[in-house]
């Protein structure tokens, strides 16, 4: 019988690079050639997903699974770069699962994310089809802290969070100490229900720890942007996005600032909208000579 002779490299990294979005030719090839395995691994374990069914997670056979093979192989975990948590409220129906029932079935996802250790981009987001946001402070508390280690690793590099609702500023916030070499956040649908003291809180008390943040998106649901005349900004979410836009001039290396809000009923609320934060806006630009763009879109405006 031939030996088994290695596929010319050139032939291996153009077949590689042409499905390299396509995880089960990828697993194709690797099975049937081994020149294949080390470049195909790279990018099936580029990116890996976990997901919680009403913040427990959903697999936890297939979880214990691929933390066996992170663990008993450090160069395939150092393959990982973005990972995305699915997380699925628990609808307000049901009864709320004890803490230490979370603790025991989430235990290998949090194993997961201590042995990923060259992480760059982290999504956590709600995976349910509806306007539910997925309360922070309803997570476990090892698997919150898992999470902030994570944020706060040196490698990660951008941080993606939707759909989720914070006690206040000060929770949202807590997630970044430390976090020295996040470049991007993006925000998508946060709430910040506020929390009992928060009448007693001025700008100068809070804020938000990330020294080398570049660029940041924030991006709001007309439903969450609630306005009248008599009440003015009535939706909890508008008191945390006021709240932080002022902070945003303790962040010396921001370049890039862009707002974006589903849609507007009328010119007149394009109006309110502008006069609501133009304040804020002022403050960013005159307290951070960095910045160089700001945006503020309304993605679908109906007359």
């Amino acid at each position: 019988m031939a030996p088994f002779n290695s596929l010319p490299a050139e032939l291996v990294h153009a077949i590689i690079y042409e499905f390299r979005h396509d995880r089960e030719s990828l697993k194709s090839f690797a099975s049937a050639h081994r020149s294949f395995v080390p470049f195909a691994q790279n990018h099936i374990f580029s990116t890996v997903r976990l997901s919680f069914g009403h913040l427990i997670c959903s697999d936890r056979s297939r979880c214990t699974q691929l933390l066996d093979i992170l663990s008993s192989s450090p160069r395939i975990a150092s393959f990982v770069r973005n990972l995305h948590i699915c997380i699925v409220p628990t609808p307000f129906w049901l009864p709320n699962t004890l803490p230490n029932e979370l603790s025991r079935e989430n235990s290998p996802l949090i194993h997961i994310l201590r042995v990923l250790s060259s992480l760059r981009h982290i999504r956590v987001f709600q995976g349910a089809g509806n306007g539910w946001s997925v309360r922070w402070g309803d997570i476990s508390p090892d698997l919150q802290a898992a999470m902030r280690t994570s944020f706060t690793s040196s490698s990660i590099r951008s941080i993606t969070l939707e759909r989720l609702a914070f006690r206040g500023f000060e929770e949202f916030s807590f997630l970044f100490i430390h976090a020295q070499t996040v470049e991007e956040l993006s925000l998508t649908g946060i709430r910040f229900v506020p929390s009992s003291d928060s009448s007693s809180l001025r700008y100068h008390d809070l804020k938000l720890r990330l020294p080398n943040l570049r660029n940041l998106s924030m991006r709001f649901y007309r439903r969450d942007l609630a306005f009248t005349k008599d009440r003015g900004w009535e939706s909890p979410d508008i008191l945390g996005f006021v709240l932080f836009l002022p902070s945003l001039v303790y962040l010396d290396s921001l370049r890039r600032l862009s707002i974006f809000v589903d849609h507007l009923e009328d010119c007149a609320s394009i109006r309110e909208y502008l006069g609501a934060f133009g304040n804020s806006i002022a403050a960013v630009t005159m307290n951070n000579s960095c910045v160089n763009s700001i945006t503020i879109a309304v993605e679908k405006f109906r007359y």
